[in-house]
C-alpha cells in the first residue's frame, strides 16, 4: 500500500485563503468587450449613477481555485512512498547485508538505502552505516559514523557485495560496542543465518527489508557424474514456490555456451544434469544459473573437464621420415577431441607449457634437449614414448621407465610363433585400469624390457605371454610412460583400435597430476582467479591466502579463501560456494520490534514537478478560455501566450531535469577528480579511496582544492567537466562499445587527458607488453585515435609541475610512463594520453590508510607512498597548468633547488 507525506506541511495553511480568493474572483468583472460606435462620442463625460459588475462564471472560479490549490500543494512538497518515517529526534542506523546472498538484488538494496538517506537528509540527522561481510583489506566489518546524509550516500554508493557469507556474530559484537539510540533499518538479502537473531535482539526496534519470495537467492553445487555427464543440485529456501523455473547453463572458454537445461524447482534440493557430447564436455569450465548474479549461482571446474595442452614432438623437416609422419597422424586423430594439440620440436614444446609431451619413435636426443626434457618431467610433466624402427637402432636409451634390450622382438614371419601374442588386460592398480578390450589387439613387434626386480611394479599392461607392453615410472614430480610398440600400424593394430583412443584419453586426464592421490599432496595452491560478489572471475585481492591441496574440500569460504580457482603449476582445484551451502533458510519472523517489509517498485517519488505542471496546464486552459470569451482571436497574441505558458511549463519540469542532471551541474560548477569505473567493484572502491586521499593532499598542499571524486561511466557520463581522468585497467573490463569510443574520443579531441594504469609489475619497460591487464588495455583502446606514444623523457614537465621528481612510483617501483610523442607542439604541452603500470590508485589508498592511524595493511614503504602522492599532485597540476613549469623563467630557481 502506498503512503503519502508532505515535507512542508505548514504551507498547507495557505488553503485557508481559498474562500477569500473565491470572493475576490466573484467581484472581479470579466474583461469588457470593445465595440466601435460612432455616436459614442456624445456620451463622453457622462458618469453613470450606479455601476453593477457582472459575475465571473462559476466553472471559471472553480478552475482557478483548483489552480491555486495545486500550487499550494506543490510547494508543500508531497512525497509518495516516503521512507519509513524518521522522527528527527534520533540518529539513523542502516545495516546493509553485503555477503554473497545480497548480490542478486543489490540494486534494490541500494535504491532502498538511497530512499532512507534522502529522508535522513530532510530531517538533518546523523547516519551510521554497518555492513555484514568482512572487508578484504583487513577482515573487519565496515562501521561508519556519525556521517551526514550526503557523506553516507557517497559511501553507500561505493559499497559492493562480496562472494563470501555475512558474519552475523561479528556484526552483533560491533553493534554492541557502538550502541546509540537510533532509528534502525536492516536491508536484508532474505536469507537467515547463525547469529542473525542476536543481531535483531541487539537492534531492538528495527525495520527489515527483504526481497520477494520468488527473488530469494539460490545456490548451485556439484553432485558428481552420471554416464559421464555433470550432475548438479540446486539449493533453494523452503519458502520458495515449487514450480519456479530456472535455467542451468554450461559454459566453455571465452563465454561460449555449450548447453543448457530448463529446470523446475521441486523443493529445497532439486537435482538436474546437463547432457553434453564428449567433445563439448572437454571445454566445460563452469556452470551457472541464468538470471542469478551471485557467486553461489556459479560452479567452477578445475582441470577436470578442460582440455589440456599436449605436444607431439617432430623432427626437423630434413629429418622427417615416413614412419614418424604416420605415427603423428594416428596420434593426432586420437587426441583431437580431448586435448589442445601442438606439433613442433622439443624445445618449442617445452616453452609452450605442455601438460604432456609425446615422443613417437624418437631415439637419440641432443644433450641440451635431454637436459631440458628431464627438467620438465621432474617438475611435473608427463612424457609418453612409443617404440619404433628408430628406437630399435638406438644403442643408448635415456628418459625411459625401465632399461630396454637392444633390438626389437619380431613376432611375425616364418621363424616366429604361429599366433602372435595379444593384449589381454590392464593392471588393476595402474591408471589405465578399467579400459575394456573389446577386440583383439595383436602385437607384431615390440621392444623388450630388461628383467629387473621392480619391473612388475612399473608394468601397466602386458601381453598374454607376460612381456610388458606399457611401463611407467615416476621421475620426481613427473611421470614417464613407455609403450613398447609403435604408434603406427607397422608393429601392431593397436593404433587402429578404440583401446588406443581410450588409453591416450586416460593419459591426458592424469597429465599434470603428480603420481598418487592429489589430495595427499602437502603442497599449497595459490588463488589464480576468484569470483567477485556478482559471480565474475577477477584477480584475487591482496589478502587472499593459499590453500593446502589436501584441505581444499574442507576449506570454509571467507575473505581469506574466496571461491575461485586455486592452482600450483599444472594442478588446478576449485573452491565453490555452493559446495559449502547445505541448506538455505528464508528470513524468519523475529517478532517483537522487528517489522518486515518487502523491496518493491514503489520507491519514493516527489510530486512537486507533477503538481506544478498540472497547475500551469490549467492556467493555459484558463488563458485560452478567456481569449475565447473576449472574442479577440488575434493569432499573434495567441502565439505569444502559448510561448509564455510553454516557458512556464519548462520551469515546472526543471526540478526533475535538475534532478536527472544534478551530477553534471555539480561537476560543471566545481573541480572534481574523475575516474572511469571498472567491472571490478573492489577496484572501484580502492580507486575512489585513493583519489579521495589525493584530493585531501591537493587541498592541504596546493591552491587546487578538489570538491570531491566522481565515478564515471565511459559510455554514458559527460567527461568534458574533468581536465584529467584516471583509468585503472582490469582484466575483467570489456572492450569499449561504439558509444563509449565516441565519448572518449570526443573528450581526448577537445583537450582532455587520460592516465591509463595497467596496475602490473611488468618486467618490460613498455606497460603495453605486460600481462592480462595490458592485454585488456590494448583491446580497449584499439578503436581510439591515439597519437604516437614515447617513453617519458628526463626533462618532461611532469617531473616538475609541482614537485621535482625523477621517478614516478606507485604500488610498483619499476615501470615507464608513456606520453604523447609530440605533445610539446600542441595542447599547451599536455599529453592527451599517458600510460603506466605502477598502480597509483593502490598507493594513494595506502597513503590514506597510513595517515588514518588504523591498523590496515599497506603496500610499499612510507617514502614510496609519499612519492606516489607527489606524483598524483604533479599529474593534476600538469593537467591544469600545461607547460607553465616548462618556461625558462623558472629554470634558475629549479637549478638552485637541484643543487647544480
Amino acid at each position: 500500500m502506498s503512503s503519502f507525506l508532505f515535507l512542508n506541511p505548514w504551507l498547507l495553511a495557505a488553503l485557508a485563503s481559498l474562500p477569500a480568493l473565491w470572493l475576490l474572483l466573484r467581484v472581479m468583472p470579466p474583461a469588457p468587450k470593445r465595440v466601435f460606435l460612432p455616436s459614442a462620442r456624445f456620451l463622453e463625460g457622462l458618469v453613470p449613477q450606479t455601476q453593477t459588475p457582472s459575475k465571473t462564471p462559476w466553472w471559471i472560479l472553480l478552475m482557478r481555485l483548483i489552480i491555486a490549490s495545486l500550487i499550494i500543494f506543490a510547494f508543500a512538497q508531497p512525497v509518495i512512498n516516503p521512507s519509513q518515517s524518521i522522527t528527527g529526534e534520533r540518529d539513523l542506523r542502516v545495516v546493509i547485508e553485503n555477503g554473497w546472498a545480497s548480490a542478486d538484488r543489490w540494486n534494490e538494496t541500494l535504491r532502498k538505502a538511497e530512499d532512507i538517506l534522502a529522508q535522513a537528509a530532510r530531517q538533518d540527522v546523523s547516519v551510521y552505516i554497518n555492513t555484514t561481510a568482512a572487508e578484504p583489506s583487513d577482515g573487519k566489518l565496515l562501521a561508519l559514523g556519525p556521517l551526514s546524509a550526503g557523506e553516507a550516500l557517497s559511501r553507500v554508493k561505493g559499497l559492493a557485495p562480496y562472494s563470501w557469507p555475512s558474519d552475523f556474530e561479528a556484526l552483533n559484537q560491533t553493534l554492541k560496542s557502538s550502541a546509540q539510540d537510533t532509528d534502525n533499518y536492516y536491508l536484508s538479502s532474505g536469507i537467515g543465518g547463525r547469529g542473525l537473531k542476536d543481531v535483531m535482539d541487539t537492534l531492538g526496534e528495527v525495520n527489515v527489508f527483504t526481497p520477494n519470495i520468488e527473488n530469494l537467492p539460490l545456490a548451485l553445487s556439484y553432485d558428481g557424474d552420471e554416464n559421464g555427464n555433470p550432475q548438479f543440485i540446486i539449493h533453494a529456501p523452503e519458502t520458495i514456490a515449487i514450480g519456479t523455473p530456472v535455467t542451468l547453463q554450461a559454459q566453455g572458454r571465452n563465454g561460449r555456451v555449450l548447453g543448457f537445461e530448463n529446470i523446475v524447482i521441486r523443493g529445497d534440493e532439486t537435482k538436474s544434469g546437463i547432457d553434453l557430447p564428449d567433445v563439448l564436455k572437454r571445454d566445460l569450465i563452469s556452470a551457472r544459473l541464468l538470471g542469478r548474479d551471485d557467486a553461489a549461482g556459479v560452479y567452477l571446474f578445475g582441470d577436470q573437464f578442460q582440455k589440456k595442452s599436449v605436444g607431439i614432438a617432430a623432427l626437423s623437416q630434413e629429418k622427417q621420415a615416413k614412419p614418424f609422419i604416420e605415427a603423428s597422424y594416428y596420434l593426432t586423430r586420437a587426441l583431437e577431441p580431448y586435448a589442445d594439440l601442438k606439433t613442433g620440436d622439443i624445445n618449442t614444446l617445452l616453452s609452450g607449457n605442455m601438460s604432456m609431451i609425446i615422443l613417437p619413435d624418437i631415439g637419440a636426443l641432443s644433450p641440451e634437449q635431454l637436459n631440458n626434457l628431464e627438467n620438465w618431467v621432474s617438475e611435473g610433466g608427463l612424457l609418453l614414448r612409443f617404440a619404433g624402427p628408430v628406437m630399435e637402432q638406438t644403442r643408448q636409451h635415456f628418459l625411459l621407465p625401465t632399461p630396454l634390450r637392444q633390438g626389437a622382438r619380431s613376432l611375425e614371419g616364418a621363424l616366429t610363433w604361429e599366433n602372435p601374442p595379444t593384449l589381454q588386460s590392464f593392471s588393476d592398480d595402474a591408471p589405465l585400469a578399467g579400459i575394456e578390450i573389446g577386440e583383439e589387439i595383436v602385437i607384431k613387434q615390440q621392444l623388450l624390457a630388461e628383467p629387473a626386480q621392480d619391473l612388475s611394479s612399473k608394468t601397466w599392461a602386458s601381453l598374454d605371454d607376460g612381456t610388458p607392453l606399457i611401463t611407467a615410472a615416476q621421475r620426481d614430480a613427473g611421470l614417464i610412460v613407455m609403450v613398447h610398440t609403435a604408434a603406427s600400424p607397422d608393429w601392431s593394430n593397436l593404433p587402429l583400435s578404440g583401446v588406443f583412443v581410450q588409453m591416450l584419453e586416460r593419459l591426458v586426464d592424469i597429465a599434470g597430476t603428480a603420481p598418487g592421490d592429489l589430495q595427499d599432496v602437502n603442497g599449497a595452491l595459490e588463488p589464480l582467479r576468484v569470483l567477485d560478489g556478482y559471480g565474475r572471475l577477477v584477480e584475487p585481492h591482496s589478502n587472499a591466502q593459499m590453500i593446502a591441496a589436501k584441505d581444499v574440500e574442507n576449506t570454509d569460504i571467507s575473505y581469506q579463501y574466496p571461491p575461485g580457482i586455486y592452482a600450483q603449476g599444472s594442478v588446478q582445484r576449485t573452491l565453490n560456494l555452493g559446495d559449502s551451502i547445505k541448506t538455505l533458510s528464508a528470513l524468519p519472523d523475529f517478532g517483537g520490534g522487528v517489522r518486515k517489509r518487502i523491496y518493491d517498485e514503489q520507491y519514493e517519488r516527489d510530486m512537486l514537478p507533477i503538481l506544478l505542471a498540472s497547475a500551469l496546464a490549467m492556467m493555459l486552459l484558463d488563458w485560452i478560455v478567456m481569449i475565447a470569451l473576449s472574442g479577440r482571436y488575434n493569432l499573434q497574441r495567441f502565439k505569444r501566450s502559448a510561448a509564455m505558458v510553454c516557458l512556464c511549463l519548462s520551469f515546472a519540469f526543471a526540478p526533475s531535469a535538475m534532478a536527472q542532471n544534478s551530477d553534471d551541474i555539480k561537476y560543471a560548477d566545481g573541480f572534481y577528480l574523475g575516474f572511469i569505473q571498472s567491472a571490478n567493484a573492489g577496484l572501484n572502491a580502492q580507486t575512489r579511496a585513493g583519489l579521495e586521499a589525493l584530493s585531501e593532499a591537493l587541498t592541504r598542499r596546493t591552491s587546487a582544492e578538489p570538491d570531491g571524486v566522481a565515478a564515471l561511466d565511459a559510455e554514458t557520463s559527460e567527461l568534458s567537466f574533468f581536465p584529467l581522468l584516471y583509468w585503472p585497467v582490469d582484466a575483467s573490463d570489456k572492450p569499449l562499445s561504439e558509444a563509449a569510443l565516441r565519448n572518449v574520443q570526443r573528450y581526448l579531441d577537445n583537450g582532455g587527458t587520460i592516465l591509463f594504469d595497467t596496475r602490473e609489475d611488468v618486467a618490460s619497460a613498455d606497460p603495453m607488453q605486460g600481462g592480462t591487464n595490458a592485454e585488456a588495455l590494448r583491446e580497449m583502446i584499439s578503436g581510439l585515435n591515439i597519437p604516437a606514444l614515447a617513453p617519458i623523457g628526463e626533462d618532461h614537465v611532469l617531473g616538475r609541475s609541482f614537485y621535482l621528481l625523477d621517478t614516478f612510483p606507485g604500488r610498483y617501483l619499476d615501470g615507464t610512463i608513456w606520453v604523447e610523442g609530440n605533445s610539446a607542439n600542441g595542447r599547451d604541452g599536455v599529453s592527451s594520453v599517458l600510460i603506466g603500470s605502477q598502480d597509483w590508485g593502490s598507493a594513494w589508498q595506502s597513503y590514506a590508510v597510513q595517515n588514518s592511524g588504523r591498523n590496515y595493511r599497506t603496500t610499499g614503504s612510507t617514502r614510496q607512498r609519499e612519492l606516489a602522492i607527489r606524483f598524483g599532485i604533479n599529474m593534476v597540476m600538469y593537467a591544469l597548468t600545461g607547460n607553465y613549469k616548462a618556461d625558462q623563467v623558472h629554470m634558475k630557481y629549479i637549478i638552485e633547488r637541484l643543487g647544480q
